[in-house]
């Protein structure tokens, strides 16, 4: 969920907490903030304190003493912006980066957590990511006769695409002609075409320690903790 004002933060916070209680084996004791406006209304600490909750805040200035919130909002923000950056889409779709770049770290082994995924760890199991698509791809998604023109109307329509739903199986894509978001199950996607980036092909990958055949530029040798 996404905090569109200062003021979602309650009642975002209120469904988290309730999310977190319906985990086996999970309590949330403390909450901590960095005393930021949003953390730091009467209705705020009322909320926390009828739940059981201990108030926590980090010294104003000091990001260090929260740090691991402050690393984890650096990490998804840096994923966010190349996500959206590499794909050409405008700034007013910074949104569709950062949801897209969250689902994708709680499907990313982690170190900490011995090389499991936040999904695993939360949901006892591993993720499914054959489902994973390129954000900002081309997609030609199928129209249901409900919301065709007429019967002549192509059956599918371009489309780009941005992520996917909370609440639905399915992708969320972007329609080019309105800017409207679309939801669909059945579709065909491109990944080697960017709608946005009409002169950008596909770039494939360069593996660690390579560089392309047509570049002159010595090899440098890599070593792989």
């Amino acid at each position: 969920m996404l905090l569109h004002t200062k003021d979602d933060a309650i009642d975002a916070a209120h469904h988290f907490i309730i999310m977190v209680k319906t985990q086996p084996g999970v309590q949330l004791k403390k909450w901590m903030s960095d005393a930021g406006g949003e953390y730091k209304s009467a209705d705020f600490d009322t909320m926390l304190k009828g739940q059981g909750i201990e108030i926590l805040q980090s010294v104003p200035y000091q990001l260090q003493q929260n740090g691991h919130a402050e690393h984890f909002n650096r990490t998804i923000m840096d994923k966010a912006q190349a996500l959206r950056l590499d794909t050409c889409l405008p700034q007013s779709w910074w949104e569709f980066a950062v949801l897209h770049a969250v689902y994708l770290y709680n499907r990313t082994p982690i170190q900490r957590l011995k090389w499991k995924t936040l999904f695993e760890v939360v949901n006892k199991s591993i993720p499914d990511v054959s489902h994973l698509r390129v954000f900002g791809t081309a997609a030609y998604v199928f129209l249901p006769e409900d919301i065709r023109a007429n019967k002549l109307a192509p059956k599918s329509e371009l489309m780009i695409f941005l992520g996917y739903p909370d609440d639905v199986k399915g992708y969320v894509f972007m329609r080019l002609h309105n800017n409207s978001l679309f939801t669909a199950a059945t579709v065909l996607f491109d990944e080697a075409m960017f709608p946005k980036c009409p002169d950008l092909k596909c770039r494939g990958f360069t593996p660690v320690g390579e560089i392309p055949a047509d570049d002159d530029r010595p090899l440098k040798e890599v070593n792989i903790p």
